[in-house]
């Protein structure tokens, strides 16, 4: 066992204790009775090496060298145990505020009182981990994590906690200015969002500013024609861009406000998410999107656009305000924008594609190699078989990459793409170095062809790889792992002896 985990055991028997046995004084005493009754590390031990020119004396080198810490642990044990408290007071305000104003909500306001269900089911959800983050253990593993000495260049990132960061947990966010003022820098976004309260003609004005600085309705007419999964809707939008800026915004939005429900259905086509469309409805599709992919906006389209889709749908609308046109515009846009993501899994195709394309042709394996070698993001490899089934091939086509795409087939059933994952190299190599000024040697073994194997997987399904060269693949692959578990257990016997 080496010192971080004896340390990690010494934490582990006081995560329990009170804020009281934390004290500076006590703590360090707990740590050198502890670690000299569990592994012999008297206080002998450690005085060996105390510095007094670093250390103002031995309880701050025991502190902040062998235990770890720059602060005072109790002290910040209590601070994080007075904001937890605070915390779910807030939450249990919350919940209870909540369920009032679903009780008192009327029936006929499903939005509202659907809203309001909403927000408590995370305000819940929240309390719950509240009280949870109460917990003794808990509270000691937030403080020990304050107490840490981190470098401070990377104190952002330690200091960075998400638990209770859910935007959706308040009621009275803006949502709709939010998805208005998406191209916005946050500071403008914010200042248009307030003008929207104080002074409607100003906002108008500086809605339309917006909507024109950013040019908008040309987007929208660019996107539509150059977007595969957007095409077919290029006259509407045209239409519809053309009644917009004609000011003759009721059959503008009259012609658009059913166009987002279809939108939605793209949206849960390029997620791939599984979705019965027997299940029909605008408020299930946005749940089937949400659940797993946290729509931006959800509170905005689950229960405060609806209002405005059913309004049109009955024929109930039969004037429409300047910001309401504009409302819509950016509802559209915003719903564009999703689908046109870089984050898309056809746009990451297509940058796939752009890449391979733009490789001299013996550059190619390798780039592909190293591509499907690292499956950390983009879920590359499932993506690579949804296109060798054909599902994308219209999409590849209209991008302009069927030639592309037909060269990438090609190369898997190339020799010398099998030559470049695994050509009888040898499994063990001695490699001759220099350390410290001295020579030395040592045995590599070579696990390169380990790194290809999900993507030979996948591949054995579509080409015909020589028998011959998948054996001795197979080969290969058992002797690396019987050498790996050689030495396992070399180092297993090593560490038992030193123990």
């Amino acid at each position: 066992m080496g010192y971080l985990e004896e340390l990690d055991c010494f934490y582990n028997e006081i995560q329990e204790n009170s804020a009281r046995s934390l004290s500076y004084e006590k703590v360090i005493q707990d740590f050198l009775r502890y670690m000299a009754q569990k592994y012999g590390y008297d206080e002998a031990y450690y005085r060996k090496d105390f510095n007094p020119q670093v250390y103002k004396d031995f309880n701050e080198y025991i502190y902040k060298c062998h235990m770890g810490l720059n602060k005072d642990l109790r002290r910040e044990y209590e601070r994080i145990e007075s904001e937890v408290k605070k915390r779910i007071k807030m939450y249990e305000d919350r919940v209870r505020d909540l369920n009032v104003k679903i009780d008192s909500s009327s029936k006929d306001n499903i939005y509202i009182k659907g809203k309001y269900k909403f927000l408590l089911d995370i305000n819940e959800e929240l309390l719950e981990k509240a009280k949870k983050a109460r917990e003794k253990s808990n509270l000691f593993k937030a403080a020990r994590n304050c107490c840490i000495e981190k470098p401070a260049w990377f104190s952002w990132m330690w200091s960075f906690n998400d638990t209770f960061g859910d935007i959706e947990q308040y009621e009275n966010i803006d949502w709709k200015s939010k998805i208005n003022f998406l191209e916005a820098n946050v500071t403008d976004g914010n200042e248009l969002a307030k003008m929207k309260q104080s002074d409607s003609e100003q906002y108008l004005a500086a809605f339309k500013s917006y909507i024109d600085v950013y040019e908008i309705p040309e987007r929208l007419l660019h996107i539509t024609s150059e977007n595969y999964y957007l095409l077919d809707r290029q006259e509407i939008i045209k239409e519809a861009i053309n009644l917009f800026q004609t000011g003759k915004y009721v059959p503008f939005v009259y012609l658009l406000v059913p166009q987002i429900e279809g939108l939605f259905d793209v949206y849960i086509s390029l997620l791939e998410i599984s979705y019965n469309e027997a299940l029909s409805g605008l408020s299930k599709k946005l749940c089937a999107i949400h659940e797993g992919h946290r729509l931006w906006g959800y509170v905005y389209y689950a229960f405060e656009f609806p209002v405005l889709r059913n309004d049109i749908a009955h024929g109930n609308m039969v004037s429409v305000t300047p910001e309401m046109a504009y409302d819509t515009l950016m509802d559209i846009f915003y719903l564009f924008h999703e689908i046109e993501s870089e984050d898309r899994q056809y746009k990451i195709i297509l940058n796939f594609l752009n890449e391979f394309s733009d490789k001299l042709p013996d550059k190619r394996i390798a780039y592909v190699l190293d591509y499907f070698s690292n499956l950390q993001e983009n879920n590359k490899l499932k993506w690579l078989k949804i296109c060798l089934d054909g599902s994308y091939d219209d999409m590849i086509v209209f991008y302009g990459h069927r030639d592309t795409f037909a060269e990438f087939e090609a190369l898997f059933n190339s020799e010398q793409f099998r030559k470049a994952i695994y050509d009888h190299e040898p499994l063990k190599t001695r490699i001759d170095d220099e350390y410290e000024g001295k020579q030395i040697s040592y045995i590599k073994l070579n696990r390169e062809v380990k790194k290809y194997m999900p993507l030979l997987e996948l591949l054995k399904s579509y080409v015909d790889f020589p028998q011959t060269w998948i054996s001795s693949i197979e080969q290969r692959i058992h002797d690396i792992t019987e050498e790996d578990e050689n030495e396992r257990k070399l180092v297993v016997n090593f560490q038992s002896k030193n123990n």
